[in-house]
């Protein structure tokens, strides 16, 4: 996984590098979109953004990751939005699977 890059299994501490890694053709493109998602909103590498980590996570979730869509889901339980976070929480164990 791109996240993998980051946290220290392939030992990159330079997050520039890392995001080259994850786009290297390696990772699933979700991954990767998950990736970006938790660098914009965790500020690693670049200026917090919620706004911009949130469009990548749409995209991760888009393209299939799960743990986007649990993220996007976990949003919308914060957010008082029950009947999303439930739908997202379907569509993720349908991704498992």
């Amino acid at each position: 996984m791109c996240s993998d890059a980051i946290e220290g299994k392939h030992h990159v501490s330079d997050y520039t590098r890392a995001q080259a890694l994850c786009e290297s053709g390696r990772y699933k493109a979700g991954d990767l979109f998950a990736f970006i998602g938790k660098m914009h909103r965790d500020g690693m590498g670049t200026a917090p953004d919620k706004q911009e980590a949130l469009r990548w996570y749409e995209r991760a979730a888009n393209a299939g990751d799960p743990a986007a869509i649990v993220y996007l889901a976990q949003l919308d339980l914060a957010a008082g939005r029950l009947e999303g976070a439930i739908k997202g929480l379907m569509r993720a164990e349908e991704h498992e699977s």
